[in-house]
């Protein structure tokens, strides 16, 4: 992974090789999507290898990116598209609030009812916009919106204290 911070861009190659196999069995492991679960992880890697800290072990690190997308993809099977990472992996002082943070916001999309759920995670974490989401469903835009608005009330009341910005959805 030095290699490769350093601008070695053949260095990426020898990398895949040796986490490919791993990422490959990992995935079968857990019942998914194989090929292309370890491509996203590779990708993500490429994506956000500034985050990587020299001196740390690659094999976690990379590992932790897998679990991230093995548990999506266990949650939101084939509806779920995560063709952008919404947000970073958290700095290692941070881990606990993050993981604590996370299973409220699950918690508190489990409370809500399907279809509520279902949309705020179509606008929110897919990134449809409501006309393209009205154009899908058959439903006017207002009532989609209006729909959204009083799912993001109701989550937030799950929260127990309206949180200060967007309310971070299942990441």
């Amino acid at each position: 992974m030095a290699r490769y911070l350093a601008d070695d861009e053949t260095a990426f190659t020898a990398l895949d090789g040796r986490l490919r196999n791993g990422l490959r069995r990992y995935f079968q492991r857990c019942g998914l999507d194989a090929d292309e679960l370890s491509q996203r992880t590779l990708v993500q890697v490429v994506l956000f290898r500034h985050q990587f800290r020299r001196g740390d072990r690659l094999r976690p690190w990379v590992m932790s990116i897998a679990r991230h997308l093995a548990s999506d993809q266990a949650r939101f099977g084939a509806r779920h598209v995560d063709v952008q990472v919404l947000e970073t992996m958290p700095a290692d002082t941070d881990v606990e609030r993050t993981i604590d943070a996370r299973r409220r916001a699950t918690a508190a999309l489990r409370a809500l009812d399907t279809d509520a759920a279902g949309l705020l995670l179509a606008h929110h974490r897919e990134g449809y916009s409501f006309h393209e989401l009205s154009t899908r469903q058959g439903t006017p835009v207002g009532t989609l919106k209006v729909r959204a608005h009083r799912a993001y009330r109701r989550a937030r009341q799950r929260l127990g204290a309206a949180p200060v910005g967007p309310l971070r959805l299942g990441v």
